[in-house]
């Protein structure tokens, strides 16, 4: 994967999409480590705080918009239980 250095590495491998959005929206970049977005590699293999950081806290936008789909999903399934009893 790496050759041994001196120097701090990190690899991120990041789906186009999740990437190009967080890019394009301004979003925090610990976005992109939610489910199967990213692949993280670091050496050493430590946690960066500063640049997790700045891309989390100053990076972005001052105004983040999220929205929930309402898929109803949740209801259905409690309906199909309190059915079967």
């Amino acid at each position: 994967m790496f050759n041994k250095t001196s120097a701090n590495i990190l690899q991120l491998k990041i789906r186009k999409e999740a990437f190009l959005e967080i890019i394009n929206e301004h979003l925090p970049w610990e976005d992109m480590l939610i489910g199967f977005q990213t692949r993280v590699n670091r050496i050493p293999n430590v946690y960066n705080s500063n640049f997790w950081y700045h891309f989390t806290n100053i990076y972005i936008k001052k105004k983040a918009e999220r929205y929930l789909k309402d898929c109803s999903a949740c209801e259905s399934f409690v309906q199909s239980i309190d059915a079967l009893n």
